[in-house]
């Protein structure tokens, strides 16, 4: 008798299959376990990988290989195999995600074993960024409960899919609409929770993957509130007289969030400029909480700083030998991450010379390169930009963090920049028509030495690019190139997230603003939520951003 079923549903993940398969395979168990792969017509390796693994253990792994992609989100693939499972108990698992604890099926169905009252259970999981490994936050709030009930699940989906294990007994035939609906995951656990709690087991067991194929970052935040809306409909029909006073006022909400922001369909960031305009005072330093996104630190005359702080460097990495001058390639540059590259003296590597940070995207790129053809000499710094065949992009440019001033306007071109100071750090934007950030450079060069990055070329349909680096001391001597990559984190917990933000405020931070896209985070860091609304004024609270005034503590403030 099979006591559990894993089942994996997988499109396109080559590049991850092999992970997701050995976090199951290396599961210590008490018990037997299967897996059952449905793979909906994937167009790269990813079958070719299940299949090899499938030859390894043919009694341990079936798999459901539709002719053609049965389309529907993937569900009607989901519902197949659901039904095909044959163990007590079922754990769900994507194929770009995978488990990070050997235990974790021995834990869940321990729990299960210990808690007949509950349909379910569900772990603690880590959601990562695939670009550079950077943690983005941990699904777990810190006020969890241990159980919850489906009146919690009607709020929000809470449950990662791949910290799910089901019993497999009282799994219910879905409903036809669940094929059709984007939330299907949301909607399983909900219908499951007709027929028992579901149990939250606090460890972080799982990791979930962020990543440009997955479906979460393909949707914009009207699309989420649309589907909602459906799912909420649907559920009102589906479930028992007793919710609908609960349903009904979860779709009158949610009506009106989406009416606000269907209302205006400016983009978030130039709403939120024309607010923080009206409401903050013009020379203000504001604090927006971003996750690399430096769409909000451009708005306006204000200083706008980061939280958490995007200027945690990677430790150094010697680039360059020492050498007074040189030109390498560095092919493994990222979109949408920040390089920076630093020449040093030879001599005192504590000495910074010059200096040149790059970000570019797979819409746009810029670059600092010498003035002649050749690249061994700077005959005067020239700024270097493409896009997508955007006519009406800009390049703009500040000193200093001082306002920004347009410098160009066009699809692409060349514009020398030989007015740069030496000693003085200058950062160039290129933004699309919408005004949206597509690249950066930060660039600051000494009395004679250099260092230059080119335009990043990315490869057709991947992330991945290269770039040429450039450098010279200028006076004969040797010098070093370090690079380091740019990378923002989350805080560990609600008291680094305090921590972190005290710092800020005692460097001169004014304002705390939040956007409608990391409201997460007063979610997930309950306790440091609870400190903000104890501690600060709240000005402004709208479905598009929250702001706080920070001022110092209430206490010493009445004292």
């Amino acid at each position: 008798m099979t006591k559990i079923s894993v089942a994996l549903l997988t499109y396109n993940h080559e590049r991850f299959i092999g992970q997701a398969l050995d976090s199951v395979l290396s599961q210590q168990l008490e018990c037997s376990f299967e897996i059952v792969i449905g793979d909906d017509a994937s167009t790269d390796r990813t079958r070719e990988i299940i299949s090899d693994y499938q030859r390894t253990r043919p009694q341990q792994i079936r798999t459901i290989f539709p002719d053609q992609n049965l389309g529907s989100h993937g569900n009607k693939l989901w519902r197949q195999l659901l039904e095909t499972c044959r163990g007590d108990y079922i754990a769900l698992l994507d194929g770009d995600d995978y488990w990070t604890s050997r235990q974790k099926l021995q834990i869940q169905v321990a729990f299960l074993d210990e808690h007949p009252e509950c349909a379910a259970c569900f772990h603690n999981v880590i959601a990562f960024n695939d670009a550079d490994s950077s943690v983005c936050w941990v699904y777990g709030r810190s006020d969890q409960p241990p159980i919850l009930e489906l009146e919690d699940l009607l709020l929000e989906n809470l449950v990662p899919t791949c910290s799910v294990m089901l019993r497999q007994k009282i799994m219910s035939k879905l409903p036809n609409w669940w094929e059709s609906t984007w939330m299907a995951d949301w909607a399983l656990y909900v219908l499951n929770a007709r027929h028992g709690k579901l149990g939250y087991i606090q460890d972080q067991l799982g990791a979930y993957r962020i990543h440009s194929g997955g479906m979460s970052t393909s949707k914009s935040y009207c699309e989420f509130l649309e589907e909602r809306l459906k799912l909420y409909n649907y559920l009102k029909v589906e479930l028992e007289e007793t919710y609908s006073p609960v349903m009904v006022d979860l779709i009158r909400k949610t009506h009106g969030e989406l009416s606000l922001h269907q209302r205006d369909r400016r983009p978030l960031f130039e709403r939120i400029r024309i607010m923080a305009r009206d409401v903050l005072p013009q020379t203000a330093k504001v604090i927006a909480v971003t996750n690399r996104d430096d769409e909000l630190t451009r708005l306006n005359a204000q200083h706008w700083w980061h939280f958490p702080s995007a200027e945690n460097f990677q430790c150094q990495v010697l680039f360059g030998n020492p050498a007074p001058k040189g030109v390498k390639a560095a092919p493994w540059i990222f979109a949408g991450q920040a390089y920076e590259f630093r020449l040093c003296s030879s001599a005192d590597p504590k000495a910074l010379l010059a200096m040149v940070r790059i970000t570019g995207s797979a819409k746009g790129v810029l670059g600092v390169v010498p003035g002649n053809s050749e690249m061994d000499a700077f005959d005067g710094p020239v700024l270097t930009w493409r896009t997508c065949d955007d006519p009406a992009a800009r390049v703009l440019v500040s000193q200093s963090g001082g306002p920004e001033r347009l410098l160009a306007v066009g699809a692409e071109g060349r514009q020398p920049v030989d007015w740069i100071m030496p000693g003085e750090t200058y950062d160039f934007v290129l933004t699309d028509a919408a005004d949206i950030a597509l690249a950066r450079v930060r660039f600051m060069r000494g009395e004679k030495a250099f260092v230059a990055a080119e335009a990043p070329r990315f490869w057709n349909g991947m992330r991945l690019g290269t770039t040429t680096i450039v450098w010279d001391t200028g006076d004969g001597t040797d010098g070093k190139v370090y690079f380091f990559e740019v990378r923002s984190h989350c805080p560990a917990d609600d008291r680094d997230a305090i921590l972190q933000l005290e710092s800020l405020r005692k460097r001169g931070g004014e304002f705390l603003l939040f956007p409608s896209t990391a409201f997460w985070c007063l979610q997930h860091y309950q306790d440091f939520r609870n400190y903000l609304e104890r501690t600060y004024r709240c000005i402004l609270r709208n479905s598009d951003c929250i702001i706080f005034q920070l001022q110092q503590p209430e206490e010493q403030r009445a004292a």
